[in-house]
């Protein structure tokens, strides 16, 4: 066996992995369509322990795509267990969220700003200190 038939054989392994997310997430919005159709604003999804067509795979990593490709898409997910997430699409939620990741932003880009001050003072304190000798 070849080192070009093995790593062709890693690919298309990955490739087939990736398409069971793809497909799975489909799923998942099938479901979110169909809870709206009857004027739910939320539901439950768990990802299913045997999966056709997937080998062995951490069903985590499954629910970790599936809730950052929900969030991408703008709506509320909550991870209740490793495999089970909470997805809500209500406005007042969403709006919520909306803010919280504002203030975040903001907090973080206050954080960068006092760690590069602190960062200044430390570099102009060194320089003192090398230029004292």
């Amino acid at each position: 066996m070849s080192l070009s038939n093995i790593m062709m054989i890693q690919k298309q392994r990955k490739n087939r992995r990736i398409q069971v997310f793809k497909d799975i997430y489909e799923k998942v919005k099938v479901r979110i369509n169909h809870y709206t159709k009857f004027n739910q604003t939320s539901c439950k999804y768990q990802v299913p322990y045997i999966i056709y067509g997937l080998p062995h795979t951490n069903l985590g990593d499954i629910a970790d795509y599936l809730e950052n490709k929900l969030r991408d898409e703008g709506f509320v997910v909550v991870r209740v267990n490793q495999i089970t997430i909470y997805i809500s699409w209500e406005e007042s939620i969403i709006s919520e969220q909306v803010k919280m990741n504002e203030i975040k932003k903001k907090n973080k880009r206050k954080q960068k700003e006092l760690d590069d001050l602190e960062e200044s003072r430390n570099r102009k304190l060194l320089e003192s200190l090398v230029s004292y000798d």
